[in-house]
């Protein structure tokens, strides 16, 4: 299918989501093989699904769910997003949609909003492409815990709770030409860097972007998160072929490889090459 076609067909799915969702009682998407392809591509690649949604975290795990990370609230088990019962087989498109852009629920319910920090700007056709392509995934039974956040935690810690936003209108996609721009969109909305690698404020320091210091924890440990920022203290002298052979392989310059239990880097290896230089440009321009 040609780029224009598809675009069309883009424009199409999202008038129907806004125009007729009385009808959106299920899970359905168009199955063009762009939609596929290009889901796929991010699934298990920049956008790293399975890091947190899979049985393990290749970027082949089932999307299954059951791992554990901690967030502002505390330990999260992440749900099972296959389109089995005990997924999301029953989730209409708008339910998915605003589970990967608005952290809310089937139930409008609050999901762990620092999981999908980011997501929220995701142009509408790489988010439909995610959504389209898990539609397609094996469905697998997994009934995985739901976490009640008491009165109290809600309370004091939901004060500093990010957030949510609902995205309305039309989100473009970024010209991949401008590879300054489009390394931003993928640092900011796809891969999400930010998510991990920019600091929470508080009353005593202000949020410095991509300038790390933030604590990341998972079951296996937890970490803090280095500042992607080309200073001294932080990435120096990096040029564009240390970056992308780093987010290609972990490896960073000085020869100290990266755990990937904590930095997605084995999905990003899966990526274009175009894609991790835009991605370079765009951090050597900060």
């Amino acid at each position: 299918m040609k780029p224009k076609k598809f675009l069309i067909l883009i424009l199409v799915t999202i008038i129907t989501i806004s125009c007729a969702r009385d009808d959106l009682t299920y899970f359905k998407l168009p199955k063009g093989e762009e939609y596929f392809q290009r889901g796929y591509y991010l699934a298990h690649g920049l956008a790293a699904c399975g890091h947190c949604h899979g049985d393990t975290s290749e970027p082949e795990a089932n999307l299954s769910g059951g791992h554990i990370f901690y967030d502002n609230f505390g330990r999260v088990v992440t749900p099972n997003i296959t389109p089995h019962k005990t997924g999301i087989a029953d989730w209409t498109v708008e339910q998915v949609l605003n589970a990967i852009r608005s952290s809310l629920g089937r139930e409008e319910e609050k999901l762990s909003i620092e999981a999908h920090e980011g997501y929220v700007w995701m142009s509408d056709s790489d988010v439909l492409a995610i959504a389209s392509y898990l539609s397609t995934v094996p469905p697998i039974e997994n009934s995985v815990e739901r976490r009640e956040i008491g009165f109290t935690d809600s309370m004091l810690k939901g004060f500093f709770d990010k957030k949510r936003r609902e995205v309305r209108g039309y989100v473009p996609n970024i010209n991949k030409a401008k590879k300054v721009k489009y390394g931003k969109y993928l640092v900011d909305n796809v891969a999400r860097c930010g998510a991990c690698h920019t600091n929470d404020p508080t009353v005593f320091s202000k949020e410095v972007y991509l300038g790390g210091g933030k604590t990341v924890k998972f079951e296996e440990g937890e970490k803090i998160a280095p500042s992607l920022l080309l200073t001294k203290d932080a990435l120096g002298e990096w040029s564009m072929r240390d970056i992308v052979t780093y987010l290609r392989t972990g490896n960073k310059p000085n020869g100290e490889e990266v755990d990937s239990r904590f930095c997605p880097v084995n999905f990003f290896a899966r990526s274009e090459q175009s894609d991790l230089e835009s991605i370079a440009e765009f951090l050597i321009s900060q």
